[in-house]
């Protein structure tokens, strides 16, 4: 049986298709005949044939005329090899009904209600908070986009760190992907110009930072990826509020003509790459985003305070973000990014076709005050203290504003950083456990929360293997690459290997980012998952039994209707890296994150996302001090992989909760 799952020579993953059609005869046969007839051995169901080209002498054949039928094809499986077999299966079965009974490492296989066996009560006992606290130490000390030398150094140091906690495999493998950077010699910035020509306002590329230092090169400044590199220099500006459809239908059905004019919108309710697709169709000659305190900093007017002393956006805050609406490499549709295959030229690609800039609302604030025509309505209205107007003319006479951007795009290499406990008896079946690792700025929330969480499960499991244990089935982690890009790392791995892991993947897992906030864990999965995730929260402890609750159910459960409309649904829509896995080749899916009341609040994005504020201290001193509820979702992870992977018969079923 093929024993090699995943080498960086590619070719191998491929013989998986043809190999694992007989894993299970190959690897009965191989152990428990060693010898037959002399030294020969069997290899599979199909004998070696020896050179005269007659049967083993004392064999009979297994593929040859059948018995009893006179005529070709397969021989009936009645010989003494398949008795073997046979009887080998049904004791093997006997014996499940037996488990429970620890083997010779004292461990128990899960079995029966016991859905996760010893090995769940060692992973429980193993992570440690601390360790997550310092892995996201590490994440957050550089910025680390895709596609830049920071990237890199996380992919290689990880790649060390999982050989040196015990996984039987680790490499990187790297897709070669279209990527859009900011040009540092010529920032994007959008003007404002009297008369005369002159710059009286020229937008920020980077935040205030709290400490005074200014930001090293591992920080990229203001820029919205795959927005095109052009300039606009225009005297019209339309407001069309949250950039929907609806919204330019409204601008439109007031008589302002979108087309040949720029637009500024605010960030939030749907996709940024959304909003500038529906700026393409009304025909806007540029957009222009922007985060309104309405909903990053709802407490402005009231004189309540912005991070470091809340989780409210400064004023200089700058979302980045990537507005490409097509998931995978856009010049490599369908199939993977490799090095040398044929790529679409740039007019045929899907990318967006208009420029497009992000400002904070500091400087966006610049641009609304001076914008002419009839106010907005009332429910267009953010929270800057000013009046909202809807354009197209700007309030003085003569001024324009000017919006140029100076992105590039180029063919740089992404990696994919893949981890391996082989399975013991189904190595070719894969519970694949999913992040994505690059980040716009330091990422403490997207995606290093999960990272760090991620990076302590593989030292527990780890732990286990070295003292050990083994799952029956692999386990594979993936650390993506260029996953804000549009999903990119994951996408060309499931288009490079996508029989093997459309024939058997068991599951994937993702965890996108670990804590948004810590009122309660919201879960979405495949309905096939159900029943393991409940489990599993019944299972694992509660983050803070303080709270009164004695484990992960009982938190979940007292809070769910809070927190979201359904305890746990299928809707797990296209919004992270599973969208391959899941859309891509209908693989059993999960994704999980902790959230806020939104009972209580209800915003799009988390206040700090995609800025330089979204760092180390965020977490520490605001958002999970002690690392509890990373700890938690640690232990969901951790006991959902264990039941997928080392049970006999995977727990996929339907659940109804309700």
């Amino acid at each position: 049986m093929l024993l090699v799952v995943f080498h960086q020579h590619r070719a191998l993953i491929f013989r998986l298709q043809t190999a694992a059609q007989h894993s299970l005869e190959n690897h009965i046969l191989q152990k428990e005949i060693p010898s037959v007839a002399g030294s020969e051995r069997w290899r599979g169901c199909r004998p070696r044939r020896p050179r005269h080209g007659k049967p083993p002498r004392g064999r009979s054949r297994l593929l040859g005329p059948s018995v009893g039928n006179g005529g070709g094809g397969l021989s009936r499986f009645y010989d003494w090899r398949s008795a073997f077999l046979l009887k080998h299966i049904f004791q093997k079965e006997r014996s499940h009904v037996e488990e429970g009974k620890p083997d010779s490492e004292g461990r128990v296989k899960p079995f029966g209600e016991d859905y996760f066996g010893s090995a769940g009560e060692e992973l429980l006992r193993e992570m440690n908070a601390e360790n997550i606290e310092e892995y996201l130490k590490y994440l957050t000390s550089q910025g680390h986009m895709a596609g830049t030398k920071q990237d890199l150094e996380q992919a290689e140091h990880l790649r060390k760190l999982w050989l040196e906690q015990g996984l039987d495999q680790v490499f990187l493998q790297p897709y070669h992907v279209q990527l859009s950077h900011p040009d540092l010699a010529k920032p994007n910035k959008v003007y404002l110009m009297n008369e005369k020509g002159e710059a009286k306002f020229t937008s920020a590329i980077f935040e205030e930072p709290l400490d005074g230092v200014a930001y090293d090169d591992s920080i990229p400044p203001a820029f919205l990826a795959f927005a095109p590199a052009g300039t606009v220099v225009t005297d019209e500006l339309v407001f069309v509020n949250y950039g929907r459809y609806e919204d330019f239908v409204a601008v439109e059905g007031m008589g302002i003509k979108v087309a040949g004019r720029v637009v500024i919108a605010k960030f939030g309710s749907i996709f940024r790459g959304d909003k500038v697709l529906n700026a393409e169709r009304f025909n806007a000659s540029g957009i222009i985003l922007y985060t309104d305190p309405s909903d990053y900093h709802p407490e402005s007017e009231s004189g309540g305070l912005a991070y470091p002393h809340s989780l409210w956006l400064p004023g200089s805050g700058i979302q980045r973000g990537s507005i490409v609406v097509h998931d995978g490499d856009p010049t490599t549709p369908n199939y993977p990014a490799l090095e040398g295959v044929y790529r679409l030229p740039e007019d045929k690609t899907d990318s967006p076709k208009i420029p497009a800039h992000t400002l904070s609302y500091n400087d966006a604030r610049k641009l609304l005050v001076n914008m002419g025509g009839p106010e907005v309505r009332e429910e267009w209205k953010g929270r800057l203290n000013i009046t909202y107007r809807m354009g197209p003319e700007l309030a003085r006479k003569g001024w324009t504003l000017k919006l140029e951007v100076n992105n590039k795009k180029h063919i740089v290499p992404t990696y994919n950083v893949i981890g391996l406990i082989r399975g013991s008896e189904e190595p070719d079946r894969y519970v694949i456990l999913g992040n994505h690792r690059d980040a716009w700025t330091f990422g403490s929330c997207d995606p290093s929360s999960a990272t760090a969480v991620q990076m302590e499960l593989t030292r527990s499991l780890g732990q286990l293997v070295k003292q050990g244990w083994r799952p029956r089935r692999s386990i594979v982690f993936g650390s993506w690459g260029a996953g804000e890009f549009g999903f990119f790392g994951p996408w060309e791995w499931v288009e490079e290997y996508l029989k093997v892991f459309e024939m058997r993947a068991v599951a994937h897992l993702n965890v996108d980012l670990a804590i948004i906030y810590t009122y309660n864990i919201q879960i979405s999965a495949t309905p096939l998952l159900h029943k393991i995730i409940k489990e599993a929260t019944k299972k694992a402890p509660a983050p803070d039994k303080s709270l009164g609750y004695e484990t992960l159910w009982d938190h979940w459960t007292s809070r769910h209707r809070a927190a979201s409309p359904e305890l746990l649904d299928w809707k797990l829509g296209s919004i992270s890296e599973h969208a391959p896995f899941y859309q891509g080749i209908g693989v059993p899916t999960s994704y999980m994150v902790w959230e806020i009341n939104f009972s209580e609040v209800d915003w799009s994005d988390y206040p700090l996302y995609h800025t330089t504020f979204e760092d180390f201290d965020a977490m520490k001193n605001i958002l999970d001090p002690e690392f509890r509820y990373h700890l938690s979702m640690g232990h969901l992870w951790g006991l959902m992989a264990i039941g997928l992977a080392d049970a006999r018969v995977t727990y996929l079923r339907v659940l109804l909760l309700f």
